[in-house]
């Protein structure tokens, strides 16, 4: 279940762009053994409905990116931290605004699956899109 708190909500860029995240945003790029990733596909009324990308989303004012991205991730897609090891961080930092990408490697392949209304289904790459394994897709959720 998603739970919003103070962090989740727009921030507005002085050209009117808007990033989601008012203490920022982070997400995880999880790496395994053999060089996948893990993707989930969003939601159509979600921040880039409709496409696939890392598990992450706003952080909340009191977390570091990292703990963020680990958290997004674990109700995202049922990724226990203990699971993962942090390569490093990279990080966009607009001044009134930022993203980190956490990097992490797979200690040892899991299922993973979605648990939130943000994610439709989550798989690891190079796996087609359109070639799902059942345990793959989640149920589509209509709205938050």
């Amino acid at each position: 279940m998603t739970v919003h708190g103070p962090a989740d909500g727009w921030v507005v860029a002085p050209d009117g762009r808007k990033y989601w995240g008012k203490a920022g945003a982070a997400g995880l790029l999880i790496v395994d053994s053999q060089h996948r990733v893990l993707l989930q596909h969003r939601v159509a009324w979600s921040h880039f409905g409709g496409t696939w990308g890392i598990p992450g989303g706003a952080r909340q004012f009191d977390e570091s990116a990292v703990d963020g991205a680990l958290r997004e991730s674990a109700e995202e897609a049922s990724v226990p931290a203990d699971a993962l090891r942090i390569e490093f961080t990279s990080a966009v930092d607009l001044g009134f605004w930022s993203y980190t990408t956490v990097v992490a490697t797979a200690r040892a392949r899991r299922s993973s699956g979605c648990r939130s209304t943000t994610s439709t289904h989550s798989r690891s790459t190079p796996d087609s899109p359109r070639r799902g394994r059942a345990s793959d897709r989640c149920s589509t959720p209509a709205s938050p």
